[in-house]
């Protein structure tokens, strides 16, 4: 992608309640354009075409009353089944990258922000300017995903070992932020995080869509 066509982009990401998504907010709140992966992928579920390879594949038992995925049951399936895993994500991360590719091509904007989880599971890296991840121990995981989600201990050892370990995404990312303490600490992390952004250059990086 050549660099004076694009907005520069930066990738922010963690593992499960390490807290990228507030990250993500503060930095909507200093005004920069922040889209969320997570969104765009709840935005393919509901493709008719998508609906029909899930149900060949999972089963009626995946849908709401309205019609709709529920993604809590379609969540309980696949955290329990490496491959189910994997065919969900084959059928749902080529087109999150199309959406997200367009939405590059036809912004305006001198600098565009993505929130994504599986960055690096994914192979996504090589689009962007900038990959920050949003770092937390696996006690400080634990104790935020038990308050944030209510779930059993089994549970959250099946999400966490879903995704790429911390250590790994420390040593992938370009940038680390610690959220390990308190809020006032991140933030102050933070604050350098938009110094380094507002000065970020453009680098030759791959088209999302081509990945």
């Amino acid at each position: 992608m050549l660099p004076k066509k694009r907005p520069r982009l930066v990738a922010i990401t963690g593992s499960i309640a390490s807290g990228k998504s507030e990250v993500c907010k503060w930095l909507e709140n200093q005004g920069y354009q922040v889209y969320y992966a997570d969104i765009i992928a709840h935005e393919c579920l509901q493709q008719d075409f998508v609906k029909k390879q899930l149900y060949y594949r999972f089963g009626k038992n995946i849908f709401a009353e309205d019609g709709q995925i529920d993604r809590a049951k379609l969540a309980k399936i696949v955290f329990n089944n490496p491959q189910k895993l994997k065919f969900l994500n084959s059928v749902i991360h080529p087109l999150v990258r199309q959406k997200m590719q367009k939405i590059i091509d036809q912004s305006d904007k001198n600098l565009l922000i993505f929130e994504i989880p599986l960055l690096f599971e994914a192979g996504l890296q090589s689009a962007f300017d900038l990959t920050v991840n949003i770092s937390v121990n696996k006690q400080v995981q634990q104790k935020r995903l038990q308050a944030r989600d209510d779930i059993s201990p089994e549970q959250q050892k099946q999400r966490m070992e879903s995704q790429m370990g911390n250590d790994e995404k420390n040593e992938k990312a370009d940038l680390v932020i610690d959220n390990n303490g308190s809020w006032e600490q991140l933030y102050n992390e933070l604050y350098k995080l938009k110094l380094i952004i507002e000065a970020l250059p453009r680098k030759p990086i791959d088209r999302l869509s081509d990945l």
